[in-house]
């Protein structure tokens, strides 16, 4: 999904996606490389990888979306990590907000670096659950979580980040 004239891939309007084993890519694409909006789902299973790079945003889960990312290679059959890999964005890495839900378990990961703004940004009641994830090298934060998200955060590296009050 590359050099489209505003997002590389939606997923809108209670549409629900399941990648197994497979890669999505986005890249050049203004406003984000992949847009999870309007109560729609994205499933990464089976050591799938999500890279968005050179976009607006790279990964944008908005309106109360879902996104899970895990692997269990006893089951899937698949070795290695599910992996969201975002970096060189204009915006921010990954962007969760407005009542989303983002579950990383097992062997998933997020990568997101070298973005202009924010490697991971959570807003507005926001669930996280975070396992064997970098966030590091961006330009504002590294993470920053805002008005009512709640987050578990296990065995992450990142350098900056910010939470407010009601987090």
């Amino acid at each position: 999904a590359s050099s489209n004239l505003s997002v590389g891939l939606t997923i809108v309007s209670g549409a629900h996606v399941v990648s197994f084993g497979g890669t999505i890519i986005a890249s050049g694409n203004p406003v984000a490389g992949v847009s999870v909006n309007s109560q729609a789902g994205l499933d990464l299973d089976a050591a799938s990888t999500l890279n968005s790079f050179n976009n607006g945003e790279g990964l944008l889960l908005q309106e109360g979306s879902v996104m899970t990312v895990f692997n269990t290679p006893q089951f899937s059959g698949a070795p290695g990590f599910s992996t969201i890999n975002t970096h060189n964005n204009t915006g921010s890495g990954v962007r969760v907000q407005t009542g989303s839900v983002l579950t990383l378990v097992n062997q998933a990961r997020i990568i997101s670096s070298q973005n202009a703004r924010i490697g991971l940004l959570a807003d507005n009641g926001v669930g996280l659950t975070l396992v064997n994830s970098t966030v590091t090298g961006n330009t504002v934060k590294d993470i920053q979580l805002t008005f009512g998200t709640r987050a578990d955060l296990q065995t992450l590296t990142f350098a900056t980040y910010t939470c407010d009050a009601t987090v």
